[in-house]
């Protein structure tokens, strides 16, 4: 076997980056939409009225559920990759600004659907 033989693709590689990118913009993401999910269901099919203080603590926890999920995504991308560790940053920056498109993207569609 040669050296050439062992080397990922290009392609591989190309998938590689693609899916830390997506794990670092999805992660996130899906921890906001289930809790979204989650409280629209509550309100609509039982019709509970969350108290604001008790709305503020789901919403810490929420947002510390978010990142420790971008840590775990982060963890794991430093232990599974094919690309140098020097690539993480972008797929980081990317990652944040694909989430921050699908947010909006969301708002204007639960308010589609909602307004």
């Amino acid at each position: 076997m040669s050296n050439e033989d062992n080397q990922p693709s290009s392609f591989r590689k190309l998938l590689d980056f693609a899916f830390g990118v997506l794990l670092f913009g999805v992660t996130p993401m899906s921890v906001f939409a289930l809790a979204i999910l989650i409280g629209e269901l509550l309100h609509r099919l039982s019709h509970v009225v969350i108290p604001h203080s008790v709305g503020s603590a789901i919403g810490i926890i929420v947002y510390v559920l978010a990142l420790l999920g971008f840590i775990g995504a982060f963890v794991f991308r430093l232990r599974k990759r094919i690309l140098p560790r020097g690539y993480i940053v972008a797929e980081v920056l990317l990652g944040i600004i694909g989430a921050f498109v699908t947010f909006i993207f969301y708002l204007v569609v639960m308010r589609s659907i909602i307004g």
